[in-house]
């Protein structure tokens, strides 16, 4: 992210990079999101998407926008 070209950044991860990904009171939110604020600050990609936790969800960090793309566990309904 830190060499400059032409065009946008998105990043794709499995872990999800913000402990907004889950819900509140989440059981042990360490094993299922960083906190890596201070780098999404720094570098301001368009988007980062993510699975993980398998929670639907989009918010923003700064002009960042951060998305949840799990498509669930099997045999839930979607």
């Amino acid at each position: 992210m830190a060499a400059p070209f032409d065009g946008e950044t998105v990043v794709v991860t499995h872990h999800a990079p913000h402990p907004r990904a889950l819900a509140a009171g989440a059981p042990l939110p360490w094993c299922y999101a960083s906190d890596l604020t201070a780098l999404i600050e720094e570098f301001q990609p368009a988007e980062w998407v993510f699975g993980h936790t398998h929670r639907p969800v989009v918010f923003e960090v700064g002009r960042t926008k951060l998305r949840n793309v799990s498509v669930g566990y099997p045999g839930e309904a979607q």
